[in-house]
């Protein structure tokens, strides 16, 4: 399959590193000085905090031999939290780096020797005196992110007396130090030793909070003099926050810019998506319209930084804009404390549904008032949503640090005049910009709200941008798809893994791997992979792409069919979308779609021929044959000069376009079109037997006898075209002697040709059929031609014509010829005449094991005969099998077929007959042995694995058949599904021609192959198969113990005449010995799976092992009736004219209680055999049920019922 995706690959900026410079050396020892000494000093992996036992080296800064100052950096680590620099220690030479990039290093491992200049240097801690390290000094030391403080921890720690360690802290406390501007003297570590911890440093700032927010508002009764009460309350730490921030923004020029949207798509998609999610995820909460606000949002200030910049003031004299590149947005919640404003961190890089449950997230936290100083920091732009609270329009305040905030209104419902001036109902709601006018002006929020407005008004197509590569990553996901399109699926993984540890959102990978993964075998991780995918990338028209080819695989193909659609919308010119959806039509016999996928594809691609012809194909299948000739019309008037002969693809066209007429019902037309253009076309035949088809169809008699006499002399063994030639001759049966002479005079012409002789024998009679039966017979017995009695055994339904022929031949045997055929035999001696003499006895011995005619011992007497004369004949030993057989003698059957086999062990035909007479005498093992010996053994499953493989469907229905016989119904099942499997895939192969044929010109094959498959299972062997399926069903239901083996059934094959403590015996006796026998059969699969561990299929392909090599799931199924339907319901379709087919529905609709559906299935067999045994044993059953059968059913079937059973 080619998933060649287009489209193109962005490109995220080079990564850039921060990092700090260089800072001053901090001794440990104060008033200390000794001179300087130089010793090799190991740097490790000292506890960084947070729980974070391990972190992987992304790069090294340094090598070998370099030199380092101290605190300079070392290496860049990424531990499941953040990345962070790692700096040095000491200052000196590099001596020694312990670990590569890419390794995984444990917190107290070595990373690297330095060779130090200077005094001691502790390893692990730092000693830190008071006043030693300047305010500067330490702002410029590198420091881990800081864990968020929590604001709702209010204990207040008090100072203690320290100790030796009072100031050992992590890195990351320090860096949490820093932002808070706290001395780190003025904690009493609880950690060990002293250290102060993350915890230490939240309960010292939330502390004074704690404090402040005690309420100290005085008690007060009801006043009811009229005389106003003022009294004193102090803000709360949310109020005292937000008393700052405002009167921070009274510096900030604000305009306000408004517009109404038009959210009725948003809210359809938005339901849609959260009826989906919730399906895969009941526990998921619902989208709201806040996240899809939010995302367009970070679209549009994709294309409007400023919005997203702050203004710096202060720390230069001239007043600047500072870019920020990563859209953190804050949205305001309200709170019993007070409305505070959490920040979503990075929504450019947030999936729909990842931003939902953030915000469901944060807005818990802020009611519960957990929200950390993390969540509400760093903010680059606000959105209010005034709506939940039933506002429409609000003038948001812009929080310092930022220029622009967004107010939200609430969605209401208003009627609004649709592009036809109807009045329709609408979902409208109104966004409120406000702005910094210093930096920002009226056009530019305009411009941006109007993007917004876009975004929100056509959501399923600019909702989503395509997530960008860097070109080294785009150049990896390139090299996925080549490595699944090349079934190289180990090396696809691997560099798929590649892209997704630097881009662990990226959804085109993860939707690749997802797919490469199915191929696997690993539907449910795939499947659960792109969910993930489509949520990174809803717009990713990979996502839906891919997800609509695993459900293809899956045989779900309503739903693949939507996934390619909203693929479409999403990259209308996509050619691989568009064809795997036009071959999912067209496999689905959506002809309307599939006209309409192939018309796009032809707009698009208008200079492919084959894009013509199969828009033309889609029209005739549709039923549409002028549109189909028009079309191929169209293209070839395109043509500036005729295709040359040898150009097969158009010569296949033009035999097309000649069908499509013909079947159109313009016989007339088709053939003058044939005349025109038939000496152009390559497939000459083809011609010759069209032209002879519209001759006879539109009675031009003479010129379809000379039309049938020249393919007659093509190919004179044809016998359509005798069937054709005969027509032509106006009923040639009313005159037989005209006939009997041409045909006498084909004969003559083509001696070496059998249908000229054999072909007279159905219409001749009498004397007539006597002679030329004897010319026949004779010619074929003395050349010894094995198929004679099969070539003629069709006569049989003519007693006179059966009779008349075993005289024939009973006569040769006794010497008596009705007239010499290439001279006398009256002197033939035994040697020049043995093989007729044996060929003549074969023929009887077959001939009275005939049912027409059937004496039995008469067939053994002329066959023992036969073999007297030549006992190495194979087929002389089959017939004798195959009389034993009519006897009844299975197992003596089996036992001289087998013996006709080793006649001639290279013929495969006799292997299999014999493999054949072996399973219906229920040897298995013996059969499967037996075919074996044709079979590629060392393939996983061995011989039977094979089998299945070659889908050699005969031996596995012939073997589900026998273990059914032996009551084994879980291996008969296991052969009936593997059988039904085979008939679904050719149903699927389809798929490998949809394209194939088209690309190669082979259009009338194609259309022929689309014809047959809808007819595939009118094949007889399905019903073969399904029929003995069902009746293993049935009888699953009536004796569920039969699920647990043999054992229970009796030799009346079940359990009925058991009392009930019987049968519980028996069945916990069969279950034992189930189990016993699947330990042995579990060990010997074993034993096999160490010999063939890396046992390949015929397609080089390593198999799955089979898990339930002995049926034992399917036999337990729940509910029996409803498997059996699987084989049941296209049995009926396709094979309503066989009365066993009828028979085996009855059996199932009585026990499902479908009365009426068991009724027609009754008047469906009797229409075909009146007479048939099992029918009349069914009648008289649906006789006894008639007194249970409801009323209401009874005065539906009651003059059915009275015409079928008139006593009734």
């Amino acid at each position: 399959m080619n998933l060649l995706f287009s489209y193109s690959i962005s490109r995220f900026p080079p990564r850039s590193h921060n990092v700090p410079g260089p800072l001053p050396i901090v001794h440990s020892k104060y008033f200390h000085y000794s001179p300087v000494q130089f010793a090799t000093k190991t740097q490790k992996l000292t506890d960084i905090g947070e729980g974070i036992s391990e972190v992987q080296i992304i790069q090294w800064f340094v090598s070998e031999g370099a030199h380092v100052e101290e605190w300079s950096p070392l290496l860049e680590v990424q531990s499941d939290k953040a990345a962070d620099t790692i700096t040095s220690r000491f200052a000196g030479i590099v001596r020694k780096l312990h670990a590569e990039q890419d390794d995984t290093v444990k917190t107290g491992s070595a990373l690297c020797d330095i060779e130090a200049e200077g005094e001691d240097v502790e390893d692990t801690e730092q000693h830190v005196e008071q006043g030693e390290i300047s305010a500067e000094d330490e702002d410029r030391r590198p420091s881990t992110l800081a864990q968020p403080v929590s604001l709702s921890s209010l204990e207040f720690q008090e100072s203690g007396q320290r100790g030796k360690h009072d100031t050992l802290a992590t890195p990351a406390v320090r860096g949490l130090l820093k932002e808070h501007k706290i001395d780190i003297l003025d904690i009493k570590g609880t950690g060990k030793d002293g250290r102060v911890t993350k915890e230490d440093v939240q309960k010292h700032v939330s502390a004074p909070e704690s404090r402040t927010a005690t309420s100290t508002t005085p008690a007060t009764s009801p006043n009811h003099s009229g005389e106003q009460v003022e009294t004193l309350q102090k803000l709360t730490p949310v109020q005292a926050a937000m008393f700052r921030t405002m009167t921070a923004s009274l510096q900030i020029p604000h305009f306000l810019y408004s517009d109404d949207i038009n959210v009725t798509s948003l809210s359809s998609l938005r339901n849609t998506l959260n009826r989906r999610n919730q399906k895969s995820d009941p526990a998921a909460p619902n989208l709201t319209y806040l996240p899809f606000i939010l995302k367009a949002v970070s679209l549009t200030l994709g294309h409007f930084p400023l919005l997203n910049s702050r203004v710096d003031s202060v720390s230069s004299n001239v007043p600047q804009v500072i870019n920020r590149s990563s859209h953190n947005i804050n949205i305001a919640v309200d709170t019993p404390n007070g409305l505070l404003v959490p920040v979503l961190k990075s929504v450019q890089t947030q999936s729909m549904f990842s931003l939902g449950q953030e915000i469901s997230r944060l807005s818990d936290l802020g009611r519960a008032g957990k929200l950390t100083t993390a969540d509400l920091t760093g903010g680059t732009i606000t959105v209010s949503n005034i709506g939940s609270l039933s506002g429409n329009v609000v003038s948001p305040v812009i929080v310092e640090g930022q220029v622009a905030t967004l107010g939200i209104g609430k969605a209401r419902a208003v009627p609004v005049f649709d592009d036809n001036d109807n009045v329709v109902k609408a979902h409208m709601m109104t966004l409120s910009w406000c702005a910094d006018h210093r930096v920002v002006d009226g056009a530019t929020v305009a411009r941006a709200g109007a993007m917004v407005k876009g975004f929100l008004e056509e959501p399923a197509f600019n909702m989503s941008q395509q997530q960008q590569l860097s070109n080294k990553d785009g150049a990896l996901f390139r090299q996925v798809v080549k490595h699944f399109e090349n079934k190289q699926y180990k090396k696809g993984l691997k560099t798929a893994d590649q892209v997704l540890k630097k881009n662990p959102n990226h959804a085109d990978t993860q939707a690749m791997k997802a797919l490469i993964m199915s191929h696997q075998g690993q539907e449910e991780e795939a499947f659960a992979l792109a969910k993930t995918a489509l949520n990174n990338n809803m717009k990713s028209h990979v996502c839906w792409h891919v997800y609509g080819l695993l459900y293809r695989a899956v045989k779900n193909y309503d739903e693949s069919i939507k996934a390619y659609k909203f693929a479409l919308r999403l990259d209308p010119e996509s050619q691989p979308i568009q064809r795997d959806l036009a071959d999912l039509q067209i496999q689905m016999r959506d002809y309307q779609g599939y006209v309409q996928s192939r018309k796009n594809m032809l707009q698009q691609r208008p200079g492919f021929r084959q894009n013509w012809t199969a828009l033309a194909i889609a029209h005739h299948l549709a039923g549409d044959y002028e549109d189909a000739e028009n079309v191929l019309n169209t293209y070839e008037d395109t043509l500036k000069q005729p295709p040359p002969r040898s150009d097969l693809e158009h010569s296949e066209a033009v035999l097309y376009k000649n069908v499509v007429i013909a079947e159109s019902g313009e016989t007339e037309k088709a053939l003058e079109h044939l005349e025109a253009v038939g000496n152009k076309c390559a497939d000459v035949l083809a011609v010759m037997e069209m032209k002879a088809a519209y001759l006879l169809r539109l009675g031009k008699m003479p010129e379809a006898e000379a039309a049938y006499m020249a393919l007659i002399e093509r190919n004179p063994d044809n016998s359509e075209y005798f069937d054709g030639w005969e027509k032509a001759k106006e009923s040639p049966e009313k005159d037989n002697t005209t006939i009997k002479i041409e045909y006498k005079g084909l004969a003559e012409k083509y001696p070496r040709a059998d249908a000229p002789r054999r072909r007279p024998l159905d219409f001749l009679t009498g004397v007539d059929f006597c002679d030329a039966a004897d010319i026949y017979l004779q010619k074929m017995l003395r050349k010894g031609v094995p198929s004679t009695f099969a070539n003629i055994k069709r006569l049989y339904e003519d007693d006179v014509k059966r009779k008349a022929i075993e005289d024939l031949v009973e006569g040769y045997a006794a010497g008596k010829f009705r007239q010499q055929i290439n001279g006398s035999t009256e002197n033939a001696t035994n040697g020049q005449d043995s093989s007729f003499e044996s060929f003549v006895y074969y023929f009887l011995a077959q001939h009275y094991s005939h049912r027409a005619s059937r004496d039995l011992d008469k067939a053994d007497e002329f066959i023992e005969k036969a073999l007297s004369i030549d006992p190495q004949s194979v087929d002389f030993a089959m017939t004798k099998a195959r009389i034993e057989k009519y006897r009844g003698n299975l197992a003596k059957a089996a036992e001289l077929m087998e013996k006709a086999r080793s006649l001639d062990e290279k013929d495969r035909a006799i292997n299999t007959k014999c493999a054949k007479y072996q399973l219906r005498n229920d040897e298995n093992d013996k059969a499967l042995k037996t075919m074996s010996k044709f079979t590629r053994n060392e393939t996983a499953g061995g011989p039977l694995g094979d089998l299945h493989d070659m889908q050699c469907i005969w031996f596995i229905t012939e073997d589900g058949i026998s273990y059914l016989r032996q009551r084994k119904l879980g291996l008969a099942l296991k052969r009936f599904h593997a059988a039904l499997t085979i008939f679904e895939t050719w149903q699927e192969d389809q798929f490998n021609f949809h394209n194939f044929s088209l690309r190669k010109g082979m259009i009338r094959a194609y259309v022929d192959m689309l014809r047959w498959e809808d007819r595939l299972r009118e094949h007889p062997y399905y019903a073969k198969m399904a029929i003995p399926a069902v009746q293993a069903y049935v009888l699953l239901h009536d004796h569920p113990e039969l699920a647990y083996g043999s054992a229970v059934s009796t030799t009346n094959g079940g359990s009925e005449g058991m009392e009930e403590a019987e049968k519980k015996k028996a069945l916990k006796k069969a279950k034992q010995q189930q189990q016993k026998q699947e330990k042995a059969e579990a060990e010997k699969r074993e034993l096999m799976k160490a010999s063939k561990a890396n046992a390949k299929g015929a397609d080089g392909e390593i198999k799955k092992e089979d898990t339930d090599p002995s049926g034992k799931k399917l036999a337990e199924t729940k509910d029996p009736l409803a498997d059996a339907m699987k084989f049941l319901t296209p049995l009926l379709e396709f094979n309503s004219n066989d009365v066993e087919a009828q028979c085996a529905g009855f059996e199932v609709f009585i026990r499902r209680k479908k009365y009426v559906l068991a009724l027609k299935c009754l008047l469906a067999a009797h229409a075909i055999s009146p007479e048939h045994p099992t029918l009349l044993l069914q009648l008289e059953k649906y006789r006894e049920l008639l007194k249970d059968i409801p009323p209401k059913v009874t005065g539906i079937i009651g003059p059915e019922i009275k015409s079928l059973l008139p006593s009734t």
